[in-house]
């Protein structure tokens, strides 16, 4: 259920991005972490205050600041890549679902992040890695849509280079919840997701201001009314609740967990695409989900 809502974040997106087509992705993205950021602090003070409450004696319990000088080098070093790879997944995710289509967007965003987990060497994967490729290669032709199933030469080379967007997201989305071993393991997952968010907001400060600036002068600047919204949707559901579920799914080399969730995710994705887009090719979008599977197995 959480994977369908989080899911369903990005279909309600998607009008906002294409209707705002001259809209800068950085502001957004900035706005998207410093809201993570803002309630995710909320909830774990929050949290703190309450258990503390109900128990007096926690108060002498020595804990850790949220930037506190205990931070050691490494431990800084792992933090400030984490927040980089997660700038660069916002970015990427975002100015994936502009030029893609939803279901290509996700399914290629989750092909993404499992080809870059580690395979078994004694495996032959030559025939899942076709399947995979060719699957792709069907959505990118647009095989989702009836206007291009099956072959339509204005579809063709539409989203080719597009495509590539969703599956670098998820290929660094993967490495960046890869666990660190020990380094992080004292700080305790809630308060790396609290750092990294944190970091991501810096980093992605500078370039935001400037780009805001720089749309903010045109006559088609975007409203904070219909920024709203997709911003608070994308938070709640696209963010705080992706986390909730996926920071523990490190069974890199389970191969059933993998297709697992792979089947799960394009069964809410086949009922999304229902609800939300009547042109929907059901046929072309089932043999590439079943040339995805064969490729995820």
């Amino acid at each position: 259920l959480l994977l369908f809502f989080s899911l369903r974040s990005l279909y309600s997106l998607l009008p906002f991005l294409r209707s705002s087509p001259s809209f800068s992705l950085f502001p957004f993205s900035f706005l998207v972490s410093l809201l993570s950021f803002s309630l995710t602090l909320s909830f774990s003070l929050f949290s703190s205050s309450s258990t503390s409450s109900k128990d007096p004696f926690l108060h002498h319990k020595p804990k850790h600041p949220l930037l506190s000088p205990s931070l050691t080098p490494s431990q800084q070093r792992i933090l400030v890549t984490k927040s980089i790879l997660l700038a660069l997944v916002f970015l990427l995710r975002f100015q994936a679902l502009r030029y893609c289509g939803t279901a290509s967007m996700i399914l290629a965003e989750l092909m993404g992040s499992i080809a870059a987990r580690p395979r078994n060497p004694y495996r032959h994967n030559l025939r899942g890695f076709l399947s995979l490729s060719l699957g792709l290669l069907l959505l990118s032709f647009g095989w989702d849509r009836i206007e291009c199933f099956p072959f339509s030469p204005a579809c063709l080379t539409r989203r080719i280079w597009p495509l590539i967007l969703p599956f670098a997201s998820g290929f660094l989305a993967h490495y960046r919840l890869v666990d660190s071993g020990t380094t992080l393991k004292q700080l305790g997952r809630k308060r790396v997701r609290l750092i990294t968010l944190l970091f991501t907001t810096v980093i992605l400060f500078v370039p935001a201001v400037v780009s805001f600036f720089v749309f903010e002068a045109e006559e088609d600047s975007v409203a904070f009314g219909n920024l709203a919204w997709p911003l608070v949707n994308t938070v709640v559901f696209g963010v705080l609740l992706s986390e909730s579920y996926s920071g523990d799914d490190n069974d890199d080399d389970d191969s059933f967990a993998s297709s697992r969730e792979f089947l799960v995710t394009f069964v809410c994705t086949l009922v999304l695409e229902l609800f939300y887009f009547p042109e929907l090719s059901l046929w072309g979008l089932l043999l590439c989900g079943l040339l995805l599977y064969v490729g995820v197995r």
